[in-house]
């Protein structure tokens, strides 16, 4: 999980994309222009479309060309992000938490809406890959910031989970872009989707 640290929200578009380019060795990725007004956005495309790549362009991961323009503090998700092996679960959890500022109400309603709290005994090893999921989500959603920037964050989560998810995006006040292979993946009636 990486934090870009950028001023407070002020009002205009949340987030303005214009002639963007990022290049790696075999294909570009190349977006016009993308502008964001909406508390919750779904970036939807097929594998190498530049989900991804717009995502940690936003939080300033990467470097591109073309200008990215937002005054979100935000902070990134990727889609595959596995815990240290062998680790003690709920000391981890400590331990990323003293490192940032965190909401604890918000902890204890992830914590109990995950159904977490059964498996904080337990070393990060012992945990499916929905389970590591799971606690990153608790991770990232607890801090306080702006703009949540999430990549395919459905991977590995139960059905009830993926309602919980759901349910707590939208019950939130935050601001969340989110990728996605299908736009119906996210039940979100009213987000805006972006095709990419």
């Amino acid at each position: 999980m990486q934090v870009s640290m950028r001023k407070a929200f002020e009002p205009m578009s949340l987030i303005e994309i214009s002639n963007f380019i990022k290049n790696y060795s075999h294909h570009q990725v190349t977006i016009n222009n993308i502008t964001v007004n909406k508390r919750i956005t779904i970036l939807v495309g097929e594998n190498g479309c530049g989900k991804s790549t717009v995502l940690k362009a936003i939080a300033k991961l990467i470097t591109y060309q073309g200008t990215i323009t937002t005054k979100l503090d935000c902070v990134y998700l990727p889609e595959i992000n596995r815990l240290p092996k062998d680790s003690d679960t709920k000391t981890f959890v400590k331990d990323f938490l003293d490192t940032c500022e965190y909401n604890p109400d918000i902890y204890q309603e992830l914590l109990e809406g995950f159904q977490l709290k059964e498996h904080m005994s337990k070393l990060t090893a012992q945990l499916s890959k929905g389970m590591h999921t799971k606690i990153n989500l608790l991770l990232c959603l607890s801090m306080e910031k702006d703009l949540f920037l999430l990549d395919e964050p459905l991977r590995g989560l139960d059905k009830e989970a993926v309602i919980f998810l759901t349910q707590f995006i939208q019950r939130s006040q935050k601001i969340y872009l989110i990728s996605s292979h299908q736009k119906d993946e996210f039940l979100i009636g009213n987000a805006e989707v972006i095709q990419l």
